[in-house]
């Protein structure tokens, strides 16, 4: 496959997973079926397209459904980090294989907000409908909302974030030297864990041009495997790969699986596998690949603001960088350099 032919499949994958068309699954596996035994690039492109349709389809069905209203009793997950609101806590929790944007206050906030996700709770509370025009909850999976009057319990998390807490926690006390300002600023360089830094200080990195510092992605996830890399050059290929596969869950895990920190992880999953198997891939065909994966595994990303301005800006990164570059003057270094900020 080409890489005009790898991002044709990637565009076709974007607006089948926007326009959420509910064709049957059958027909997408047809489709598939077809591109196995024709090897048609715009077979592949129609295959997905209807795939991500029907699963966006589904998705958006299960979220715009009867709502669930009433009282609850029962155990919760919480899908992120608690977050301080103007009213007290607001947290994504997962019930019963749903997702609902849960809020609190008072005792119950303060008994939340030292917790992270992963961990599950006992939770008393009333469920309420979302509201009818919130495009925003649909990224998120959020099926409606959950005000939480009281806790009784709280357990552990699985193996997976039990680890990544750990991480999170212990790079958080490594910076309880610092300022508060300082502290919530390398929280949210580091890990992604922006809950604490002011509106005057993402206000003036944004002034600055650096407000993309602010967010977890690519930059992260290269320092992650730099950091892996001595382990990594150590040992065979043939466990170099899933080594490699291992940081990315273990950093996504963490940074707690942003939509571009997502983006970024798939990516340099797909360029480490060609490396390490001794092929070539372009940038555009790695971006062309993660978007394709990430879409079919979950079609509600397109609407989310984050996954659109990361994939906007790698795409133009690799087209455009390397264009400005060539046109300015002066030593290589610099002008790659203001080739990919410009």
């Amino acid at each position: 496959m080409t890489d005009r032919n790898a991002w044709f499949v990637a565009c076709a994958t974007a607006i089948g997973a926007w326009c959420a068309w509910p064709f049957p699954r059958a027909v997408a596996i047809g489709l598939m079926l077809l591109v196995v035994v024709t090897r048609f690039p715009w077979a592949l492109g129609l295959a997905t397209v209807v795939w991500a349709s029907s699963a966006g389809a589904v998705a958006l069905a299960a979220l715009h459904g009867e709502p669930r209203v009433g009282a609850f009793e029962g155990v919760a997950t919480l899908v992120n980090d608690p977050i301080p609101s103007a009213f007290g806590i607001r947290v994504d929790v997962r019930i019963e294989g749903r997702r609902y944007e849960a809020r609190m206050s008072g005792a119950v906030a303060s008994d939340v907000a030292p917790h992270l996700a992963g961990e599950r709770v006992f939770v008393r509370g009333e469920f309420q409908p979302r509201p009818m025009a919130a495009p925003w909850l649909d990224a998120r999976h959020i099926a409606g909302r959950i005000a939480i009057k009281e806790i009784t319990a709280w357990r552990g998390a699985p193996i997976l974030y039990r680890f990544a807490n750990g991480v999170r926690r212990a790079l958080g006390r490594g910076a309880i030297a610092l300022p508060v300002d300082q502290r919530a600023l390398y929280t949210g360089l580091v890990f992604g864990d922006d809950r604490a830094q002011t509106v005057l200080l993402a206000d003036d990195f944004r002034a600055g041009g650096l407000g993309h510092l602010l967010a977890v992605s690519g930059q992260n996830v290269a320092f992650a495997l730099a950091a892996a890399g001595p382990l990594l050059r150590r040992v065979s290929y043939r466990i170099r790969w899933p080594l490699a596969l291992g940081v990315l869950v273990l950093f996504v895990a963490v940074t707690r699986a942003e939509p571009s920190v997502l983006r970024a992880a798939v990516m340099a999953a797909i360029a480490a596998g060609a490396a390490t198997h001794g092929r070539s891939a372009s940038g555009v065909r790695v971006l062309s690949l993660a978007v394709t994966g990430l879409l079919c595994v979950d079609p509600l990303l397109i609407h989310a603001v984050g996954f659109q301005l990361s994939v906007a800006a790698s795409l133009g990164i690799i087209v455009g960088s390397h264009r400005v570059a060539a046109a300015l003057r002066g030593p290589a270094y610099v002008r790659e350099a203001l080739g990919v900020t410009i």
